[in-house]
């Protein structure tokens, strides 16, 4: 009976700790889908999309997973999750593309730092860079479509790094 009651306990500890995380991950997928929206956005030259769209993100920012993270998971949500929550908002304050791209560079370098410390992404993310704005990018697949100059440069940039799925 002992046995019985122990593999019981077992199988509803697993279950719990497999559900937690997998809210854990929809969580920063959320996050993600949010982000590539407003790179997007930025891609067709829709401002009004973007402020929209980082509001959500902004949103989404500000709804850790408490509990599901371990302690160094939960601290690099927190220092990054709060600066890119913090440029989230200055996304979604301004319907002006121009000032929403300056803002894409601290957006991405904060998205992927964390991504990288939390690691619950479960698609492949792309790191892209554009030569002419020396900064970078986060993309959902590898085709270059440049957030920085729009349709005046669409293709321009390269994939530099592949963050991969962790499924």
């Amino acid at each position: 009976m002992k046995k019985i009651t122990l593999s019981l306990l077992l199988f509803c500890v697993s279950a719990f700790v497999q559900h937690v995380s997998a809210q854990a991950e929809a969580s920063f997928d959320k996050i993600l889908s949010a982000y590539y929206d407003i790179k997007n956005a930025l891609v067709n030259d829709d401002g009004k999309t973007a402020a929209s769209k980082a509001a959500g993100l902004e949103e989404a920012l500000g709804q850790p997973p408490a509990g599901q993270l371990t302690a160094a998971q939960q601290s690099a949500w927190k220092e990054h999750g709060s600066a890119a929550r913090a440029t989230a908002q200055s996304i979604s304050q301004t319907t002006d593309v121009e000032k929403q791209r300056g803002h894409l560079a601290g957006l991405s370098e904060h998205l992927l730092t964390m991504a990288k410390a939390v690691g619950m992404n479960q698609s492949d993310i792309y790191q892209q860079y554009c030569p002419m704005k020396k900064a970078y990018w986060l993309s959902e697949t590898q085709a270059v479509k440049n957030p920085y100059y729009g349709k005046k440069m669409l293709a321009c940039g390269k994939t530099t790094a592949t963050l991969p799925a962790n499924k």
